[in-house]
């Protein structure tokens, strides 16, 4: 992915929500009080986890929320390994 520019965020807090589904609430590296990000609802975001393929997500949170909202199943790919991070963790938004 040469010259595809990324965006650090990282793992503020991880909640278990229903069978095999997670919550990860995110900022952006750097953020004061506030994710950082421009989106509306309902759109996605391409994240990368690791040297993973980039997958795409959907925000879960709205635009004005304080973190970045986004829901995982446990599976393969990018969304297992993503289900397995913790506090502190970093994603790229690619």
């Amino acid at each position: 992915m040469t010259g595809t520019v990324t965006r650090p965020l990282f793992i503020k807090r991880v909640r278990d929500e229903a069978r095999d589904t997670r919550s990860f609430d995110m900022l952006t590296e750097g953020a004061q009080g506030k994710h950082g990000l421009t989106f509306t609802p309902g759109q996605v975001a391409m994240l990368r986890v690791g040297d993973e393929r980039p997958s795409y997500f959907a925000f879960a949170s709205a635009p004005e929320d304080e973190e970045v909202e986004f829901l995982v199943k446990h599976g393969g790919g990018t969304g297992g390994l993503f289900y397995e991070m913790s506090d502190g963790s970093r994603v790229e938004l690619v």
